[in-house]
């Protein structure tokens, strides 16, 4: 059968709100729920972002708005976002990380949880039985996404990158390696 997300937006202001919806979306449980089909996907090919990027000041404007909190604040809860998923930093705060969680909450894509079971997945060799998969791949362009890039590799949910030159001289500098 073919299923659709259309019409489930990425975020929704109120936990109750989200839960309704979302159980009257038919297409949503099938992709997202418990054995779905996002949790056997062999692939996931996404980006990151960064609340510079002019592309997010919808997405960067509605969780200020939510929050009711700086850019500032929000960038000191989260590297940015993963597929559309916020990475949270663990240097925050308490009160930030309780913050964080419940804006997480509201997110209605892929969790976090997701991307690295997958990248776990895919990390495994293949075997007569099981083949290799691609896992969390990422397309990302532009040094403004080092960090967050550098960030979500070394958190173990990312198997490959698909990178422009300036991106790869940031990740180099970070890495404090000549490229």
């Amino acid at each position: 059968p073919a299923y659709t997300l259309r019409g489930v937006p990425a975020l929704l202001d109120n936990p109750a709100l989200r839960d309704f919806y979302l159980r009257k979306h038919s297409g949503y449980k099938a992709v997202f729920g418990a054995d779905g089909l996002a949790s056997r996907a062999d692939a996931a090919i996404v980006s990151v972002g960064t609340f510079e990027q002019r592309g997010v000041h919808a997405f960067k404007r509605a969780l200020v708005a939510e929050w009711g909190a700086t850019e500032a604040q929000l960038q000191s809860i989260c590297w940015g976002d993963l597929g559309g998923v916020l990475v949270p930093r663990k240097t925050a705060s308490l009160s930030g990380t309780k913050e964080m969680e419940r804006i997480s909450s509201l997110w209605t894509g892929l969790p976090l949880n997701h991307y690295h079971q997958l990248a776990l997945r895919a990390a495994q060799p293949a075997t007569k039985n099981v083949p290799a998969i691609p896992g969390v791949v990422v397309f990302a362009i532009g040094k403004n996404k080092a960090e967050i890039l550098h960030e979500v590799v070394k958190l173990g949910l990312v198997n490959r990158i698909v990178i422009d030159l300036d991106l790869a001289k940031a990740l180099a500098n970070r890495a404090q390696i000549d490229l």
